[in-house]
């Protein structure tokens, strides 16, 4: 007999991180819906990994786990690498995993991986809508990092007119960030006392057009415009750099970037409470614990608009003036709105406002705000699937 895989058909959480995932991945790839269902009821730790000092715990405030009900390859173009059909009932949610037969096996796999987990970080929102708030139907949830299909999917994060935007995974995941609030509990102090600096720190992460080399990622141009203006401003006192990147085919060579002096030394995400002034720019898509983490920071925040108009749930409070001040994503007024936070009275004013925001954004008052979104996805797809 087959050991590892008798214990992969029974989910148990045998040899390391790596081989847990193989195996999750091969019940996922052979279809086995049932099999990833006690996959996940049997391997919780595989799904609670640190990120941003923040813990996962998605197995404390759910009521239950999810459901995997079915593993479909041949499906209508259109959807992310990563979808899934999601049913809500009185039940609570399950899930029919939308998998890409065009894909290679191997990129498949990781795929597979990376839906089931963002689905079970999630699921307590979906659970709860079916449960609590008597959410009835199914819908489309995309997970990718920016899901821009063909349908109008559920997502966390996509341009809003082509996307029901709801809370993702890792804010649900870590209840709202609480270690990290924690952590910046621990370092609070007024804006007065903070380094005197406008600060990014960050990867060279991010999409180019077609035709387009390296030079034109966003945040590759960014840093550039910004270095430009530490140096012919330097009362400004603009601190930002690249401190890693991901090689490969569009992306930014280490290499240069070192020799156009676009890099800079790493610094931890507990010391950004240090700093006075953040900036946030898109990566892949929105820069998801990126932005947050500024967000719980309470200061003034300087916002490159996303080239693509990607947005996540809670964008329409994030307004120009109130809680930051927006740039153009061209960054053609970055220079202008650098010099428009030195002013201590702006600084006040939006630090205020974004102190006000983060208080409230916890999934606690966040999941009853979208469940009106999730009930308009349900209507959209009722004769869709």
């Amino acid at each position: 007999m087959d050991l590892s895989a008798l214990a992969a058909r029974l989910g148990l959480p045998i040899g390391g991180t790596g081989a847990r995932r193989d195996r999750l991945a091969r019940l996922a790839l052979d279809g086995d819906a049932a099999g990833v269902t006690r996959f996940v009821a049997r391997d919780k730790s595989l799904f609670r990994p640190t990120r941003f000092g923040c813990r996962f715990e998605p197995f404390t405030p759910v009521r239950a786990l999810p459901e995997f009900t079915g593993i479909e390859w041949s499906r209508r173009p259109g959807y992310g690498a990563k979808a899934a059909v999601v049913e809500v009932g009185p039940f609570g949610a399950r899930y029919r995993l939308l998998l890409s037969s065009s894909l290679p096996e191997a990129v498949r796999a990781v795929s597979a991986v990376r839906l089931v987990t963002r689905i079970v970080h999630a699921h307590r929102l979906f659970e709860a809508f079916g449960r609590e708030a008597g959410g009835r139907g199914h819908f489309v949830l995309d997970v990718d990092d920016c899901a821009d299909a063909g349908e109008r999917v559920v997502g966390f994060s996509g341009p809003p007119e082509r996307t029901f935007l709801v809370p993702d995974q890792i804010f649900l995941a870590t209840d709202g960030y609480a270690d990290l609030r924690r952590a910046y509990a621990a370092r609070a102090r007024p804006l007065s006392a903070r380094e005197d600096a406008i600060f990014w720190r960050g990867r060279s992460t991010g999409t180019v057009g077609p035709g387009e080399m390296w030079t034109a990622l966003p945040r590759v141009r960014f840093v550039a415009e910004a270095r430009r203006i530490a140096v012919a401003r330097p009362e400004l006192k603009v601190d930002v750099g690249l401190v890693s990147t991901d090689e490969g085919s569009g992306k930014a060579p280490w290499a240069e970037l070192v020799a156009q002096g676009l890099t800079a030394d790493f610094v931890p995400i507990e010391r950004f409470a240090e700093k006075r002034v953040h900036v946030d720019i898109d990566g892949n898509s929105n820069s998801w614990p990126g932005l947050f983490s500024k967000v719980l920071l309470g200061g003034p925040l300087i916002k490159v608009a996303s080239r693509d108009g990607a947005a996540q749930w809670y964008y329409d409070r994030l307004v120009d003036g109130e809680t930051l001040a927006v740039v153009r994503a061209d960054l053609a007024d970055l220079e202008a709105r650098c010099e428009m936070v030195r002013d201590p009275a702006v600084q006040a004013r939006l630090a205020a406002g974004m102190t006000a925001l983060a208080e409230g954004l916890t999934p606690a008052g966040e999941m009853p705000r979208v469940f009106p979104v999730l009930e308009r996805a349900a209507a959209y797809w009722r004769d869709r699937l």
